[in-house]
């Protein structure tokens, strides 16, 4: 394709003549006057770079002359793809690979439209995948349109067909399983705990045991003792011996001395069993 080309300028006071021209040099000097001063047109230019070449001329002579540049495109891009891509199934969207190309200028940005819906405006990356919105399960239309810094555009559509996002069940059943885990620690901690407390609870109870049973012997043996002191210190009061009588009193008082020591240490051992059955 080909354009055209119109340039117009305004004229100061004084100037008598204009040169003008169009060519891909940057530095040439028109020498071409013009029909009409104020305009100059220009048809079947082809694409690429093109300069206008302007000097006026007055009652002092030529001016310097001044260059524009032009770029000219009336190509659409080429090398439209669009391509849809496997999705991962943890949403309801599609995915595109899209990419084009265009020499002159350039991709600007592509338009793209989902089942004749509102345009959406989308700027190519690296990557070149678009993304849809979420849709609905089912049959669709995909539009793209690829459009230059010329306005030119390339288009294609093709339909596609989306499937209800699967729940992402794995992730639910590793969460699950991390609970479950955590779980049985904390029910093998708490066993562990109950099995060492039982212990320890049975080992005082058979310590607490054992020692009753001693001291249930040692209590009747010093009872036994102190019952013959008795009887002998009676029937040595009725046989008269004074000294002997004294020295059995005081190991009569010993024994009842040890009595209430070995008391003492059984309360004790009853005691201790209390404050552990309260634990």
């Amino acid at each position: 394709a080909k354009r055209t080309l119109t340039a117009t300028w305004v004229l100061p006071a004084g100037i008598t003549q204009v040169n003008a021209s169009v060519d891909n040099n940057p530095a040439s000097i028109p020498a071409n006057s013009l029909d009409h001063d104020h305009s100059m047109t220009v048809t079947d230019l082809e694409d690429g770079v093109w300069y206008v070449h302007v000097r006026l001329h007055n009652v002092n002579g030529w001016s310097q002359t001044a260059h524009f540049r032009v770029q000219v495109d009336a190509t659409a891009p080429t090398g439209l793809q669009v391509k849809e891509v496997s999705s991962d199934g943890l949403d309801a969207k599609a995915r595109f690979f899209i990419q084009a190309a265009d020499q002159t200028s350039g991709i600007d940005h592509f338009e793209i439209v989902i089942d004749n819906g509102a345009p959406i405006s989308w700027k190519d990356g690296d990557a070149h995948i678009f993304s849809t919105p979420n849709i609905s399960s089912g049959k669709h239309t995909i539009l793209v349109k690829a459009i230059d810094r010329a306005g030119n555009f390339a288009s294609q559509s093709q339909e596609f067909e989306t499937t209800a996002a699967a729940v992402p069940t794995y992730v639910v059943q590793l969460n699950l399983n991390w609970f479950v885990y955590f779980l049985l620690i904390i029910l093998m901690f708490l066993v562990l705990l109950l099995t060492v407390l039982i212990f320890l609870h049975m080992r005082t109870r058979h310590h607490l045991q054992t020692l009753r049973a001693m001291m249930r012997v040692e209590v009747g043996e010093a009872k036994d003792a102190v019952r013959g002191a008795f009887q002998f210190v009676r029937y040595k009061n009725n046989s008269g011996g004074s000294h002997q009588t004294t020295a059995y009193r005081a190991e009569i008082e010993r024994l009842r001395s040890e009595l209430g020591h070995l008391r003492s240490e059984l309360e004790a051992a009853h005691q201790l069993k209390s404050d552990r059955a309260k634990k």
